[in-house]
């Protein structure tokens, strides 16, 4: 019928206006027969049947922002522009998830420009029956085919000028041939690109060697490949491997047992889908079959070199985790690049020793950590390299590819070796033996006394430093113990209130209402002057200001101490300013000037939107200590703070 379709073609209902004209029966039967006869002619021009709205042909490209939505309604293909990249890809997406989540890209390597979106035609060529994407690219003036399926010679059509692509409702695009419709020619599903879908495979064509693989988007904005790769063993056997960089496995799943693969027994019990490995003559894969087709889920391997299972929750309308392999996110190789730390415990994995700094800041913001890190000064390597000197890191995993100096047999001579050796930058000393690294490490990690196994085999690296970037970072030290203790000095508050409720809150009342009485108590009044259930929260909020700020929350500025006339003296409430510096994102200016420089932003961030959230309006809107102190100490993620109304209109009362 489709094939009818596209040879003939339809009328389309037309639509009717809010008046219309009337018409006689004879002027009727007359435009009737005149449609019959554009019809058997060959169809009116641009004509699309309301049956064909999922299909892609040469008599039905599809142009612009159009898109092409599936038979029930479950995925679209179009063209779309993550984030701010300004480039535009083919991509199929969930047609009924709000947040646009696509599944495969055409021209990941190959983007089109922005401002030739317009012009840009997906259509089946009327010369080989391929399926292409025209448009303008970035690096090319003129339009021309950015993406194309690319036909084997074993794929021929009988008829390619009447080819038709297929957007289905399991999110596989194909393209059949035109002069036998059961006859694919291309799909989707045999070219992944991060992520599989239900129904979806991952394996080998034997046929023609061509494999099914996941690979990594390259950033948040660019899916262009990435340095992550799942892939079945090009060895033959039924073994996935997730490789970096396309040749370093970080991760196996074992072989297939008849049940599940080797390394994850806990499959077996899964209630979402059946997975299964199959291998023929014709090719060998693994596949899933939802138990409930009603059930949204897809397996990515996204940007961390994990690959990640997610369930779409309508109820909360998001993505809900559910599985991810490797389990421990560090475990992925050289995921920080280049001398790079992983922390397992921070809220980006990723972080710079001191004295280096991102080698890529933007590529960092959108999660691409390959660059790894730079030198903020270079080495000296001068005199015996006595113009250089080594910084502990205690507690690491080790990097890879370590060279053993066999005549090092102490501490002092592993050192040596290392200054000796202008190439090499760190080194350890254990167990009697000596390892240095040369040009840029990978793979450190990270660990923790309380990590179980893994934190007993922890070691320390001695990094290579310029001795003027040691003196710097031994300086800044002092700012350092100071910043922390600060910080440990408001957890402190914060377990005072806990163990003692009511003593830490009418303390913490007495502590700030002398500084601000009118202030507060008018924020916090009762007839009975009763403390309310949450006040001890609140006023803990003014006092962490007052740690992160190192001043008072009311002060006078303008005129000097001297000055006896109070009427050049100005006043401000301090928390206001600070609550609207955190919601326009400029924390840094909240923090101590004797701290600049030396403060950690994830920190001072963290610390002043738990203050902003204890001095909330409404009490109900203020978090528990317990909720305190878990945001304090990284556990849990602190969403951005409204300013409090009520301080704003009494500072400017005051």
């Amino acid at each position: 019928m489709r094939q009818l379709l596209e040879n003939h073609g339809t009328a389309s209902s037309e639509k009717h206006p809010a008046t219309k004209p009337s018409m006689s029966p004879a002027s009727a039967a007359t435009a009737l027969a005149l449609l019959a006869c554009c019809i058997t002619a060959g169809g009116l021009p641009g004509a699309v049947a309301a049956g064909d709205m999922d299909t892609v042909s040469a008599r039905r490209p599809l142009r612009g922002n159009d898109t092409v939505v599936s038979a029930h309604g479950k995925f679209e293909l179009g063209l779309f522009s993550p984030g701010a990249s300004g480039r535009f890809y083919l991509g199929i997406w969930y047609k009924n998830v709000p947040v646009q989540t696509v599944i495969w890209v055409g021209n990941r390597v190959n983007p089109l420009s922005g401002s030739g979106v317009a012009s840009t035609e997906l259509r089946v060529s009327s010369s080989d029956g391929n399926l292409e994407l025209v448009g303008l690219s970035p690096s090319s003036a003129t339009a021309g085919v950015v993406w194309s399926s690319n036909l084997s010679s074993s794929s021929v059509s009988s008829s390619p000028g009447s080819n038709v692509a297929v957007m289905r409702d399991n999110g596989n695009l194909v393209l059949l041939d035109g002069g036998n419709s059961s006859n694919v020619l291309w799909q989707s599903f045999d070219h992944p690109t991060d992520t599989l879908v239900t129904e979806a495979w991952l394996g080998e064509d034997k046929l023609t060697g061509e494999y099914q693989a996941l690979t990594s988007w390259r950033n948040a904005e660019d899916p262009a490949p990435g340095m992550f790769t799942d892939t079945v063993d090009r060895n033959g056997s039924s073994e996935f491997f997730y490789l970096w960089n396309g040749s370093r496995a970080y991760w196996r799943s074992g072989v297939w047992t008849g049940r599940v693969f080797a390394n994850l027994p806990e499959a077996v019990n899964n209630v979402l889908f059946n997975q299964t490995y199959v291998e023929t003559p014709a090719y060998r894969r693994v596949t899933n079959v939802l138990y409930d087709n009603a059930t949204v889920t897809r397996m990515v391997l996204d940007l961390t070199g994990q690959t990640k299972q997610f369930i779409w929750v309508p109820g909360s309308q998001s993505w809900q985790f559910f599985w991810a392999a490797p389990t421990v996110q560090c475990d992925v190789y050289a995921l920080c690049g280049a001398f790079g730390v992983c922390n397992q415990r921070s809220q980006t994995p990723c972080q710079c020793p001191p004295g280096f700094a991102p080698a890529a800041d933007r590529d960092w913001g959108l999660s691409d950590w390959s660059a790894g890190c730079h030198r903020s000064l270079p080495l000296q390597c001068g005199g015996n390299g006595s113009t250089d000197g080594f910084l502990e890191l205690p507690g690491m995993k080790l990097p890879d590819d370590s060279l053993s100096v066999a005549g090092a047999q102490s501490k002092a001579e592993c050192e040596l070796a290392c200054l000796n050796n202008c190439s090499c930058q760190a080194y350890t000393f254990s167990g009697g033996g000596c390892a240095v690294w040369h040009d840029g490490f990978r793979n450190l990690q990270q660990l923790f006394p309380d990590a179980g196994s893994g934190g007993s085999s922890s070691s320390s690296l001695y990094l290579r430093l310029s001795e003027s970037e040691l003196q710097h970072l031994r300086g800044a030290n002092n700012g350092k113990k100071n910043r922390r203790r600060r910080l440990w000095l408001a957890l402190g508050i914060v377990l005072a209130c806990i163990a003692a409720l009511g003593v830490s809150a009418v303390a913490a009342w007495i502590l700030v209402s002398r500084r601000r009485r009118r202030a507060e108590m008018a924020n916090q009044k009762s007839s009975s002057s009763l403390v309310v259930a949450k006040a001890d929260v609140y006023s803990f909020g003014m006092v962490l200001f007052e740690i992160i700020s190192g001043r008072r929350n009311a002060e006078e500025h303008g005129a000097s101490s001297d000055d006896r006339d109070s009427s050049d003296r100005e006043s401000t409430f301090f928390p206001v300013w600070a609550a609207v510096r955190v919601a326009e994102g400029d924390t840094a200016a909240v923090a101590d000037a004797r701290l600049r420089g030396d403060v950690s932003e994830d920190e001072l961030e963290r610390a002043c939107r738990v203050a902003c959230w204890c001095i909330q309006d409404q009490e109900a809107h203020r978090p528990p200590m317990a909720h305190v102190v878990q945001a304090l100490e990284g556990l849990v993620d602190v969403d951005m703070p409204p300013v409090p109304r009520a301080l704003q209109h009494l500072a400017t009362l005051a």
